[in-house]
């Protein structure tokens, strides 16, 4: 099995949660990951990047 690279991090707000979408090598299309918790140290919501999805 080849490897994962990752390309594109990202953190998607959506109800309150925030999930972390990523882009891999073998895979042109984001996929969502699991939910991970909105604060990241002394983060706020303007530090996350949102994205469309289709």
């Amino acid at each position: 099995m080849g490897r994962w690279q990752l390309q594109k991090l990202r953190v998607l707000r959506r109800g309150g949660e925030a999930w972390i979408s990523r882009q891999s090598a073998h895979d042109a299309g984001l996929c969502l990951v699991a939910p991970v918790a909105a604060e990241r140290g002394n983060g706020t919501e303007e530090d996350f990047v949102p994205i469309e999805s289709n």
